[in-house]
């Protein structure tokens, strides 16, 4: 995904990078309600706030307009990649397995 984000700078439709985008997403978000179930602490709400910021920044990206109207495709890139650093982070965290 945040390789997609590199490539791809936007500011006009781009529906591969955000059929990229959302397959990642997907993917995430399938792994999320195991995640939750197996380890102490992990939050898919959280985690699904991540995924939904990064779907909507995709489509404002990679739009031939929208972006505009936030500050231009760069700044809203720009975000987007801080959140792709965010959900990196909360994902590699050393999460303690629920004892049964």
């Amino acid at each position: 995904m945040e390789e997609c984000l590199r490539e791809h700078t936007g500011g006009w439709t781009d529906t591969e990078a955000v059929s990229v985008i959302g397959k990642a997403i997907a993917e995430i978000a399938s792994e999320a309600s195991f995640m939750e179930e197996r380890y102490q602490g992990f939050d898919s709400g959280c985690l699904s706030e991540l995924l939904s910021r990064l779907r909507e920044g995709a489509n404002i990206i990679y739009s031939q307009r929208n972006h505009q109207q936030y500050g231009g495709a760069d700044k809203v890139r720009s975000q987007a990649l801080t959140d792709c650093d965010g959900l990196r982070k909360y994902l590699t965290r050393r999460w303690l397995p629920i004892e049964k």
